[in-house]
């Protein structure tokens, strides 16, 4: 991967208590390139972690090489600006994610391009967990605790009436507490909205599915029951339905895997467009 060029940053958000003019400068020079670490190329866009203002970041950078695109970024509808918009949503509804520092327009390597710079999350993704997992690197104790914070971080998703549909493994960060509990981040928000009448829980555990299947990983089923009962448990201590029999549990169990299941099997050909990267 050849280092990019940067010019003509024009910022156009930045957090609160972010001095824009400081970024723009040490964007443009370029020098935090050489040090940078690559986790994502597709095309001329890409995403990389950095070090920035004395800040670990990842820098992300999406080539605005169509009218669409272009257009999309004049009106402030380009994907960079929904993942800033959708960062507000999981602020609000405390669910971990990456803070955002800048979003702006520049020129990349002579073309016009959108950057966004957000805080970097540390932490392995889910992906490389089940990358782990496969080769038996990960004890049965930690495997069934990860299940039950994805199971659960899907559960907080629907109950602040959230969607994401784009809730594949290597777009979650598995980030610990203080405490050294389990606290999933969700690192890339494109696909995260207010959910629809139409927008199913389903969705998002079969994203969860899809991708490691694609990349040769798919999880363990026992893992994935582990996971939809965590769902399911704070699904009913949340509701009315909170003593459901446990033939009716089962039954709603039964239901969900099902649907996952389906969901799975009609979505044609898991392998991932552009093979998510580890840093190099």
């Amino acid at each position: 991967m050849t280092t990019p060029r940067i010019e003509h940053v024009w910022v156009t958000r930045a957090a609160v208590g972010v001095s824009a003019p400081a970024w723009v400068q040490e964007l443009q020079r370029g020098t935090w390139l050489q040090e940078s670490a690559a986790l994502k190329l597709d095309g001329s866009s890409w995403v990389r972690r950095a070090r920035l203002q004395g800040v670990d970041v990842v820098v992300k950078c999406r080539s605005l090489d169509s009218l669409a695109r272009r257009v999309k970024a004049m009106i402030g509808q380009e994907q960079f600006d929904r993942h800033w918009r959708a960062a507000g949503l999981l602020g609000a509804a405390r669910i971990p994610t990456g803070e955002m520092k800048l979003l702006a327009r520049a020129i990349v390597d002579g073309q016009p391009a959108m950057l966004l710079v957000l805080s970097h999350v540390e932490g392995p993704t889910l992906l490389e967990m089940m990358r782990c997992d496969a080769r038996s690197e990960v004890a049965r104790p930690e495997r069934v605790l990860i299940a039950c914070s994805v199971g659960a971080l899907v559960f907080r998703l629907r109950d602040r009436g959230l969607h994401n549909r784009d809730l594949k493994p290597s777009n979650v960060v598995m980030s610990t507490s203080r405490a050294g509990v389990w606290n999933p981040a969700i690192i890339d928000l494109v696909g995260v909205r207010r959910a629809r009448l139409a927008d199913r829980a389903a969705r998002m555990f079969a994203s969860l599915v899809i991708e490691p299947t694609g990349c040769g990983v798919p999880p363990a089923p026992r893992l994935m029951v582990i996971a939809l009962r965590a769902w399911l448990d704070a699904h009913l201590a949340a509701s009315s339905e909170q003593q459901a029999t446990p033939q009716a549990r089962r039954a709603m169990m039964r239901a969900m895997w099902s649907d996952v299941k389906s969901i799975v099997q009609t979505h044609g050909d898991p392998t991932p467009r552009v093979a998510p990267m580890t840093p190099s």
